[in-house]
């Protein structure tokens, strides 16, 4: 009848208000779910062993290149190169960092290396999803510029944090800080001014990190390799 029809109503309004309500409250698992749907998806991430990636940038008045290789779990390399030539290299082989001086290896400080004995994987997200080494938490939507974002704490076991920030409206990661620094000189925060498509991945072509301090370095994609370019030799 028409009357039951009409008290159905108010029922069905508020059915679709709260279902409108539980798709805005997404829960960090789920956002961060959301980011790795957008980067390409988990199965193309965990097939990635190996990044190499060089990007432009300038140092003190200089132009520069930055070169950074990853390996499946936790190794990586970094090094600046000033008009062909290697002027630093930092390199952590799974266990240990050293910087690498006149072709001299010098033993980093245990300590700057801490976070790394909990990476299990390339892609930051899915360590982040992984219990046994970070614990999330939503924190309060914020605006970064003009772009609605998610905040989400993500708490190492080691006692690092980080906030990060992903755009509402692609899922893409905006912005992250370190809150509690357990490492020495450490990127304060990074922001993602652009993400572009590589392959079947999206990943940040431009980048600015150490943001607000007198240091801060834009890094311009300029090459980018999956599972090529990077073995074991790399980290040694």
């Amino acid at each position: 009848s028409m009357k039951k029809q009409l008290s159905l109503l108010p029922i069905l309004l508020l059915l679709h208000s709260l279902s409108a309500l539980a798709q805005d409250s997404l829960s960090a698992r789920q956002i961060i779910e959301k980011n790795i749907e957008a980067q390409g998806g988990r199965s193309t991430l965990q097939s990635i062993r190996t990044v190499y990636t060089e990007f432009a940038t300038r140092i003190q008045g200089h132009d520069c290149h930055v070169v950074i290789k990853e390996m499946l779990p936790n190794k990586g390399s970094f090094e600046i190169v000033y008009q062909g030539r290697t002027v630093y290299k930092s390199v952590f082989d799974g266990k240990q960092g050293f910087d690498i001086q006149n072709g001299k290896k010098v033993p980093e400080p245990a300590d700057d290396n801490n976070d790394k004995f909990f990476k299990k994987n390339i892609f930051n997200e899915l360590d982040y999803l992984d219990t046994t080494l970070y614990t999330i938490g939503l924190l309060p939507e914020a605006m970064l510029g003009q772009e609605p974002v998610y905040v989400i704490k993500a708490s190492l076991k080691n006692g690092a944090e980080h906030v990060l920030y992903y755009s509402k409206k692609t899922f893409l990661e905006l912005k992250s800080e370190r809150t509690k620094l357990p490492e020495n000189e450490r990127s304060n925060a990074t922001l993602i001014d652009q993400w572009s498509k590589y392959q079947n991945l999206m990943y940040p072509s431009q980048q600015r990190m150490f943001v607000g301090t007198d240091h801060e370095q834009t890094l311009t994609l300029l090459n980018i390799y999956f599972n090529e370019k990077v073995g074991d030799a790399d980290f040694q």
